[in-house]
């Protein structure tokens, strides 16, 4: 089958116009909302210190599962509704002595996954 140039020529434009079409559709990293919950994990002094600080100006509801294993178990549950200013939600500590993994993560009202983080001690 011999293709002439217009053939080409459309094949060309579809195909490009489907490649700026999924360009468009997939967000990038910078297009991602922060979570309504900010991680933050500090490791000093042979201790992992864990900061949940609540960040979401709006009052949804969203619902956050802080889980630690290794050695031992310790798993928080608990749910958050925004407010006006960034306030810290919760505090935890533990040894810093692996291995560990600690896992975060925020569902919204409707139990839809806003986000998920995984940490391991290494």
């Amino acid at each position: 089958m011999i293709v002439g140039p217009r053939a080409l020529h459309l094949f060309a434009s579809a195909a490009t116009a489907g490649v700026i079409l999924a360009c468009m559709e997939s967000p990038s990293m910078a297009d991602t909302p922060s979570p309504p919950i900010r991680l933050t994990v500090d490791r000093h002094d042979g201790l992992v210190d864990v900061t949940l600080v609540g960040q979401e100006i709006s009052k949804d509801r969203y619902h956050y599962v802080l889980e630690v294993t290794g050695a031992s178990r310790s798993r928080l549950a608990a749910n958050y509704v925004g407010t006006r200013e960034r306030q810290i939600v919760n505090r935890t500590r533990f040894p810093d002595k692996a291995p560990w993994t600690l896992s975060f993560r925020i569902t919204d009202a409707e139990d839809r996954l806003v986000y998920s983080r995984d940490i391991r001690d290494h």
